[in-house]
């Protein structure tokens, strides 16, 4: 994500940091990583394909072409916003507060993070396939046999 890019010689999107009010997060699966670290990107990052730190600094702003909403309506089903209640909540936005400190800033004050689901799209396709295949086994029944699914599921 953009962290990479914070971390190397783009060291001018650092201004961006204390204006950002959506970010998006996940945790980091390397092995190498310690657990519970996250990486995160402002949602007009995260949202676009094949986003570099050049054309991010290139197109944001008044005069930029990147939309927000657009982003976050890409990235929605793909996410979800924590809440205080969730247990990644304090630890997620420690490490965003830790990740801006890096620069000398801090988050926007309404700042909020969503935790994307990397996977989600995955599993509903295997979903997907997997219901195909229950109903085309359903479908070889009788229509007895048609009838005690149903009971059985729908009882």
């Amino acid at each position: 994500m953009l962290q990479a890019a914070f971390r190397k010689e783009y060291t001018p999107l650092s201004e961006i940091l204390t204006a950002t009010q959506s970010w998006y997060a996940y945790e980091n699966e390397n092995e190498a990583v310690p657990p519970g670290r996250f990486d995160f990107a402002p949602s007009k990052y995260a949202g676009y394909r094949e986003m570099s730190p050049e054309d991010y600094l290139a197109n944001n702003g008044q005069e930029g072409c990147l939309n927000g909403r657009d982003t976050e309506n890409a990235l929605r089903p793909l996410s979800k916003l924590l809440m205080p209640d969730d247990p990644r909540y304090t630890a997620a936005h420690a490490a965003l507060t830790e990740f801006c400190a890096m620069f000398g800033k801090v988050p926007n004050a309404r700042a909020r993070i969503s935790m994307l689901d990397l996977g989600r799209e995955e599993r509903l396709e295997r979903e997907a396939i997997q219901v195909k295949a229950v109903l085309l086994l359903i479908s070889t029944l009788s229509e007895e046999g048609q009838a005690q699914v149903k009971r059985a599921a729908f009882s």
